[in-house]
């Protein structure tokens, strides 16, 4: 059976299993039922021929029905008339001798009748004889005729059986007990069929439709046949199966983006997301711990807040218009912390596309190369100060240099110099100084007025101690004199570093910047570097100088020698040409030198001359220059001088001299 439903729909299916079960109950029914239905059919008749023939028995029992056969024949006809169902009526007797009496067929009467049972009808029970006439069943019934409390004669009733109306009798009497057992039978098979057809799927459909309401996305329908509930349980499993897909395609997503977003926050390159024009919409952990800026503080807010001053306009022209035309931009961009330190980043901007192709963010990577870039300049910084060092031409110049190299290469913005006097009793500032911003001239005005001890002031605890110091907000400490100052123009942190030359502090450089800061260890090491680099020409360049300066002195008087005085005098005469001023000699030597030799001796001699050149020295001015040309002969540049300037300082270095050799 499920073979030959198996691609009937839902109505065809109804149809099958209630016409069926139907056509087999009748069938069986009929079956069970064939031979009570012959029978009551014969029952029927009989109980209707019955009937008729009391009727009868009654119209005849007031004649002799076997003197009076007229009567008898008359009663026959009206009792014909009267009951036309019956073929034939024939009326038999007597007893021992039957003969047909009188008949409805005239052909009949003295006729013998065919299957006569004397015994039955003598007993008093009727006969039943069937016969097929003329493809019709007849029901022959003889009644026997009591008249008087005796068989006296026989009616015989002959009836042909009528199959459709016998069986429309038969259904009719039956139906009052078949129907409701029917009825009942097909309403059980009725609710199978509906409960396997239709309940059953449908109950199976809301249970797995519930179960994926509770997020069981696996479940399928069994799927059976090809009806309409059989193509809704298939379009069930195709819509779950759809379901599990999307959800395992949208679980991936998320799994891919729960993956992408903690790689992005752990991450230690920083992450900037800006929508078309700018304004950021997301940022990192990474970009909060480089910058100091939180996440709440930069929403809405551009890049600009990180813009230095290291890049001009068109570097940000050049920039928008590459990630405007769709191109990745990838350089090198100093930008600015929060607290305003400067630092280095390889920055790459993808511009980001919805699927129409139109740019709709930007998506920014950092990576902080800080120190890389620090690391390398610290090494170029080292490399070339020594050169650059080396052509300076005097400590200041070098000192300038090396202020401006490093406010360079580390940001601060702003470095000087202090050097000792003379005596060895303070610091002086030196000409040498740089500032990389506006607005500090004032407190480098007031610098130049300070002179600071030892021990005092930034300065003077560096040269004081021969180390670093670092302090971390000048305008709150209290041994930096010059606090006020700083408040006014906005210094805060300051570090100061000794430079030597062996175990001797030459110079002391300082380095300021704007915003408090904590000690930076490696800054102090570069600049100690630096430091100790411009210590290591300084002392070179010294003893360079003294070298060149031992070739030019006489050795007995230090005086510049003869040697000297020719190339001396080539750059006088040439600056004297250029300045327009004059330049005077005087030649001078000593009287009675060789008596002072010959009787008092050379070492006597010598002391002499030295006393005398000391003393032409101190008669002369600083700008001038003094030369032993040799023995006791001496001569004096005079720059930029007046005759009665000259002859002043020619008699004051002979006075100077006589007097220094009447005491010898």
């Amino acid at each position: 059976m499920r073979m030959k439903t198996k691609y009937l729909g839902l109505r065809g299916k109804l149809v099958f299993y209630l016409l069926v079960p139907s056509c087999l109950m009748i069938a069986t029914l009929l079956y069970i039922y064939n031979d009570d239905l012959d029978e009551a059919l014969r029952q029927k008749y009989v109980e209707e021929a019955m009937l008729a023939s009391t009727k009868l028995q009654t119209a005849i029992s007031s004649i002799e029905i076997l003197q009076d056969q007229k009567t008898l024949q008359k009663i026959i006809d009206e009792f014909t008339t009267s009951y036309p169902q019956y073929r034939k009526i024939n009326i038999y007797g007597p007893s021992h001798n039957p003969l047909v009496l009188a008949s409805s067929d005239p052909t009949e009467i003295g006729n013998v009748p065919d299957g006569w049972d004397l015994a039955t009808l003598f007993r008093g029970k009727p006969h039943i004889h069937e016969e097929v006439k003329e493809d019709q069943k007849i029901v022959e019934l003889t009644v026997p005729l009591i008249l008087k409390g005796k068989t006296t004669a026989a009616i015989g009733l002959y009836i042909p059986m009528d199959s459709k109306e016998a069986l429309i009798s038969y259904l009719r009497s039956r139906m009052l007990l078949m129907g409701p057992l029917g009825i009942g039978i097909l309403l059980v098979v009725l609710y199978m069929m509906v409960n396997r057809m239709m309940v059953k799927p449908v109950r199976r459909l809301v249970q797995h439709t519930e179960a994926i309401s509770q997020g069981n996305y696996q479940v399928r329908v069994p799927v059976k046949g090809n009806d309409e509930i059989a193509r809704l349980g298939q379009a069930f499993n195709e819509m779950a199966a759809s379901i599990e897909s999307f959800r395992l395609s949208e679980e991936a997503k998320k799994e891919a983006l729960r993956k992408l977003s903690s790689a992005v926050e752990q991450t230690a390159d920083h992450v900037i997301i800006t929508d078309k024009e700018g304004s950021i919409e997301y940022v990192n952990a990474a970009f909060e711990r480089l910058t100091g800026y939180r996440k709440e503080e930069v929403m809405g807010q551009t890049p600009r807040i990180l813009k230095s001053s290291k890049h001009d306009q068109s570097f940000y022209e050049n920039l928008w218009g590459i990630i405007l035309s769709g191109q990745v931009f990838r350089a090198v961009v100093i930008n600015m912390k929060k607290d305003g330190e400067l630092f280095y980043e390889e920055k790459t901007i993808t511009p980001i596309r919805d699927m129409q192709g139109n740019i709709t963010h930007f998506v920014s990577t950092g990576k902080d190369i800080t120190q890389r870039k620090r690391a390398e300049e610290e090494v170029h910084l080292l490399q070339t100060m020594t050169l650059v060092i080396s052509g300076s031409k005097d400590l200041h110049a070098a000192l300038g240099i090396t202020l401006r190299k490093v406010c360079e290469a580390t940001g601060w913005i702003l470095g000087q110099a202090w050097i000792p006097h003379p005596d060895g009793t303070h610091l002086e500032c030196s000409p040498a100084w740089y500032s990389s911003t506006q607005g500090l001239e004032k407190f480098r005005t007031l610098s130049e007025g300070f002179t600071f001890s030892p021990g005092i002031g930034l300065p003077g605890r560096v040269w004081s101690s021969k180390q670093p110091a670092w302090i971390q907000d000048v305008t709150l400490d209290t041994n930096f004199p010059r606090a006020p100052i700083a408040r006014e123009v906005g210094l805060k942190a300051g570090v100061g570093i000794p430079v030597l030359t062996g175990d001797k502090v030459v110079a002391v450089i300082e380095f300021f910047v704007f915003e408090p800061r904590e000690e930076d260890e490696r800054l102090v090491k570069l600049i100690s570097a630096v430091a100790t680099q411009l210590g290591a020409v300084i002392e070179r360049k010294q003893v360079e100088d003294a070298l060149a300066e031992q070739a030019v002195r006489d050795d007995l008087t230090d005086l510049y020698n003869r040697r000297y005085f020719s190339d001396r005098m080539k750059e006088e005469i040439a600056r004297a040409d250029r300045n327009g001023h004059s330049l005077a000699l005087l030649l001078c030597d000593l009287d009675h030198f060789k008596s002072i030799n010959d009787h008092r001796g050379h070492h006597v001699g010598d002391e002499v001359l030295k006393a005398v050149a000391k003393s032409i020295q101190e008669s002369t001015r600083g700008t001038d220059l003094v030369f032993r040309w040799g023995g006791d002969e001496f001569v004096v540049a005079l720059s930029n001088a007046t005759r009665e300037g000259v002859l002043i300082a020619a008699d004051r270095i002979r006075s100077g001299a006589s007097k220094t050799g009447k005491q010898a």
